[in-house]
């Protein structure tokens, strides 16, 4: 993660993901980035894809 991102988590900041696709992030469809806001300001972290075998659930 970006240093920047790293610094606003440990000093309390809140931290929200947003989910592509979105134009305004430039996020395609299955990738997700987290954002950190701290006061008046964001820090932007990696983009990650979302991974198919979080959506299947084992019963048992």
């Amino acid at each position: 993660m970006p240093k920047a991102f790293e610094d606003c988590v440990n000093n309390g900041g809140r931290v929200r993901t947003v989910s592509g696709p979105s134009k305004e992030h430039g996020l395609k469809e299955g990738e997700n980035q987290r954002f950190c806001y701290l006061g008046e300001e964001s820090f932007a972290g990696e983009i990650y894809k979302t991974k198919e075998d979080r959506k299947t659930f084992i019963t048992r």
